[in-house]
């Protein structure tokens, strides 16, 4: 083996650009805020789903030996969306959770009524859509707190986190 060179480096294929995506739900259940247009024009950063494998250590004899376990996924990520005067984001979350669990009514939903997939289409510059990823079981788990803050002019946005069961490319 060589030693890795410019020429090496030069002749990878153009770098993946991070804002180059986008992030579509079906649809937004509970009736409130947004609909799942208006989420995905107001994502402004979100996060890739990843995975892993549960390691298994076999101990035997005074040695250990590491095995591939299960596979799972993170099944969480975040998505920070911008907000706008007529609080459409803080609706449709607030009324997505009360849509899947209500404290006031002491009631809820089955998660096939509640749980939505979301797609997260990666493009290059062109644009060409180069990988989408489907995301199954999702609905959100929280949504941060507004900070307010009147000695500065910056617009709002909520960190939303959503739970997921898995993935599919």
């Amino acid at each position: 083996m060589t030693r890795t060179s410019f020429r090496d480096v030069a002749g990878l294929p153009d770098p993946l650009l991070t804002y180059n995506f986008d992030l579509f739900f079906d649809s937004i259940p509970g009736g409130a805020g947004l609909d799942s247009r208006g989420i995905t024009i107001r994502c402004m950063t979100t996060a890739l789903p990843g995975m892993q494998i549960d390691q298994v250590t076999v101990p035997l004899h005074g040695v250990e030996v590491n095995y591939a376990g299960r596979q799972i996924y993170t099944k969480q990520f975040t998505a920070t969306l911008h907000e706008t005067r007529d609080s459409g984001v803080r609706a449709a979350m607030r009324g997505w959770m009360e849509f899947a669990r209500n404290n006031r009514n002491n009631s809820g939903n089955y998660k096939t009524n509640y749980a939505r997939t979301a797609e997260m289409a990666v493009y290059d510059d062109i644009p060409n859509e180069i990988k989408r990823v489907k995301i199954f079981g999702c609905f959100p788990l929280s949504f941060d707190d507004l900070q307010m803050d009147g000695s500065t002019s910056t617009s709002a946005q909520y960190n939303v986190t959503f739970s997921f069961d898995y993935t599919e490319e």
